[in-house]
């Protein structure tokens, strides 16, 4: 799409982009942290790829797109936002706290929370 300038000037037009068309289609996503994402070497080349044919399928539309497209578009901007370091860090923590509290056995089970919560 953009490639042969320069990684930074490339990054703005997709932010900038996207801020404009993905409020338009109620997509809700974090610029910044889509940045910061953005600038991780371990995002893989794919997800860009990915993200860039759907921005050039909705461009080709005049972005009046599908339910599909946009739930990919969601799904594509939501992949890349995964690779932000201060998410992925939260996410091992998170997730350590989690396999602790089960081992712990302070979780709530199905049971538990069917009466809780008066689920039929």
């Amino acid at each position: 799409m953009l490639s042969s300038r320069p990684k930074g000037v490339v990054e703005d037009a997709l932010v900038k982009l996207l801020v404009k068309r993905l409020k338009a289609l109620d997509i809700i996503w974090d610029p910044p942290t889509f940045r910061r994402a953005l600038k991780n070497p371990k995002l893989p080349a794919e997800l860009l790829a990915k993200l860039e044919n759907l921005v050039v399928i909705a461009e080709s539309s005049g972005w009046d797109v599908s339910v599909l497209l946009r739930q990919e578009l969601s799904d594509a901007v939501e992949d890349i936002e995964s690779y932000n370091p201060a998410y992925r860090a939260w996410l091992k923590k998170s997730r350590k706290e989690s396999l602790r509290e089960i081992k712990e056995g302070r979780f709530a089970t199905t049971e538990e929370l069917i009466a809780k919560y008066g689920i039929k």
